[in-house]
């Protein structure tokens, strides 16, 4: 099943999907907050407006909304058969879904939020081996290094030998 939606507000509260749909939605807001799949469900930013079957533009001058998809809950929802595309998720409420580690999330737009700084950036530790451009693995490390790699801990303390255990001292006596 496909579905396209241009509107201010798409509510999906409560609602149950038997089975593999997609979704593409314009400018609204979005809540699936307690939605039900049991198949795979992709719900998708779609970037031009609509057409009818001749092909011309569906109008959209009564939408008041901006011109970008934002997820605003996906609470209490079973994420694994969620895929969203292209949408905004700095409002969305996640509290009670799970497997949000199984679902896909791709290509998020920037924040509108020009106030907000962007996410940090790792920059490689100048001290990892440089990957492989072939396989994109990293190449194995140089035996040569001599001092191990504490990155701010304590280093480790040399492997005790094995053998007899050194003598220990022995009080001295008191005269």
């Amino acid at each position: 099943m496909t579905l396209e939606i241009a509107a201010d507000r798409v509510s999906c509260v409560r609602t149950r999907w038997e089975s593999t749909a997609t979704v593409r939605v314009r400018r609204a807001e979005v809540d699936l907050g307690y939605a039900v799949w049991t198949a795979p469900v992709a719900l998708t930013a779609h970037p031009v407006p609509f057409t009818d079957r001749g092909g011309v533009p569906v109008d959209e001058s009564l939408l008041t909304g901006p011109d970008r998809v934002r997820v605003t809950s996906v609470q209490g929802v079973d994420a694994a058969h969620l895929v969203l595309t292209d949408t905004d998720l700095s409002d969305c409420l996640f509290s009670g879904a799970f497997h949000l580690d199984s679902s896909v999330w791709r290509a998020v737009p920037p924040s509108p939020h020009p106030h907000r700084l962007p996410p940090p950036r790792h920059s490689p530790d100048p001290l990892d081996p440089p990957a492989d451009p072939g396989r994109g693995t990293p190449l194995a490390r140089p035996e040569s290094r001599t001092a191990p790699r504490t990155r701010g801990r304590r280093a480790r303390a040399p492997p005790m030998a094995y053998g007899p255990a050194p003598p220990r001292p022995r009080p001295h006596p008191r005269p």
